[in-house]
């Protein structure tokens, strides 16, 4: 996502705007996404401290418990048992 909002703001930056109507309706009734430079360094900024904090909080979990919480690892933790849910 980041790529796509450094090439959205490579593209703008002569000076234009990327305007975008939803399901075709126009601004009184419906949605208008507008994109011009302050719109994509914001985007920008809070993308890298979004990935900033991922990574950070990635890192702060012991690695011997990196497997249970990527999606990939599927419902095995990484001690090889089952997760214990609560019965609620």
């Amino acid at each position: 996502m980041l790529a796509l909002a450094l090439t959205w703001l490579v593209r703008i930056r002569g000076g234009e705007v990327m305007v975008s109507q939803m399901g075709s309706w126009r601004a009184p009734f419906g949605i208008t996404l507008v994109f011009d430079s302050l719109s994509g360094l914001l985007l920008c900024a809070g993308l890298i401290v979004a990935i900033s904090c991922s990574l950070h909080g990635f890192s702060l979990v012991d690695p011997k418990d990196r497997a249970a919480i990527l999606p990939s690892a599927g419902p095995v933790t990484a001690h090889g048992r089952q997760p214990e849910f609560p019965d609620w």
